[in-house]
C-alpha cells in the first residue's frame, strides 16, 4: 500500500503510504513514510524487484554528466544505497523481471539487457547485451509482462514534434530477443507498431502494460499539453486511435497495479 517515487526536486527515493485509504477518500495529499539520502540527481525511472529498488539518473550538469543506475536496499523502515553503477548512455525507463534489469538508451532506439545485475560490484557496468529496435528512433518508455511475454517500448520521436511518437508490441519477447546478437537488431517483422495521426501520439514518455486486461497506458507528455491513454493492445501494425484519453497536463510517468 504505497507507491515509490524518484524525487527530482528533493533528489531523494521517496516512499509515500495509506495510498488506498488516499484514493477511496478522495484525499488530495498522500503521507511521506521513508525517504533516502539525497543521493542522487535528475532522476527519470524507478523499477521494484523485491526488496531492492532501482533508480535511473540522467546526465546534467548537476551530477558532472554522469549517467547512473543505483540500487537501494528497503529494510523495514530504512532505505540504503546498495550499489552504484555509471553506464555509458544516456537514461530513462527500466524494467526488472527477475534478476534482470531492461534499459533503454535515450536517443538511441537501443534496448540494454543487464543479467544478474544484483550480482554486479559497484562502478561501470556494461549490458549483457545491447540491440537496436529497426524503426525506433528515441526510447523512452519500457514495460515487459512475463505473464505472456510481452515487450512495450515507446518511441518519442523528435522532442520537438507532438504528432511523431509510436508505440511498438513485441510478442514472445524471450525467444526475439535470445535470438538477436549482441550488437542486432530486432527487425520490423518481430514487432507490432501503432503510429500515425490516429494514436495522437507525439511524446509518449513513460508506458505501462496491463497482461490480464491487455490494456496499454501511455504517458503523453506533449499532445494536447499531457494526456494519459489507453490502448487495446494492438494485434497488427496500424494507425490505431487510443481507446480512452483523459487530460493529464505535464504527465511524465505512469505505474499499473493490479490487486
Amino acid at each position: 500500500d504505497e507507491i515509490l517515487v524518484a524525487s527530482r526536486s528533493q533528489n531523494k527515493l521517496e516512499i509515500y503510504g495509506g495510498v488506498q485509504n488516499a484514493v477511496s477518500t478522495n484525499a488530495t495529499s498522500l503521507s511521506l513514510a521513508l525517504a533516502s539520502a539525497s543521493e542522487f540527481t535528475n532522476a527519470r525511472e524507478v523499477a521494484v524487484a523485491g526488496d531492492k529498488i532501482v533508480v535511473t539518473q540522467d546526465q546534467s550538469p548537476s551530477n558532472a554528466n554522469t549517467n547512473k543506475l543505483l540500487v537501494y536496499q528497503r529494510s523495514g523502515s530504512s532505505l540504503s544505497l546498495r550499489n552504484a553503477y555509471t553506464v555509458n548512455f544516456k537514461t530513462w525507463g527500466i524494467a526488472m523481471e527477475g534478476t534482470t534489469l531492461y534499459a533503454v538508451a535515450d536517443l538511441t532506439g537501443d534496448l540494454l539487457v543487464f543479467e544478474n545485475f544484483f550480482n554486479l560490484p559497484s562502478g561501470s557496468i556494461m549490458p549483457t547485451k545491447r540491440v537496436t529496435i529497426a524503426g525506433l528512433v528515441r526510447t523512452h518508455g519500457i514495460a515487459y509482462a512475463k505473464s505472456d511475454d510481452r515487450m512495450v517500448l515507446t518511441d518519442v520521436g523528435a522532442a520537438a514534434s507532438d504528432s511523431d511518437g509510436g508505440l511498438i508490441v513485441i510478442n514472445n519477447f524471450s525467444s526475439v530477443i535470445n535470438a538477436t546478437p549482441n550488437g542486432g537488431t530486432i527487425a520490423l517483422t518481430n514487432q507490432v507498431r501503432v503510429y500515425g495521426p490516429l494514436s495522437t501520439l507525439g511524446n509518449p514518455v513513460d508506458v505501462a502494460y496491463d497482461a490480464v486486461s491487455q490494456r496499454i497506458y501511455v504517458a503523453e507528455r506533449a499532445n494536447m499539453g499531457g494526456r494519459l491513454l489507453t490502448f487495446a493492445l494492438p494485434t497488427t501494425t496500424a494507425d490505431t486511435a487510443p481507446a480512452a484519453a483523459r487530460l493529464e497536463p505535464g504527465i511524465s510517468s505512469v505505474y499499473v497495479h493490479r490487486k
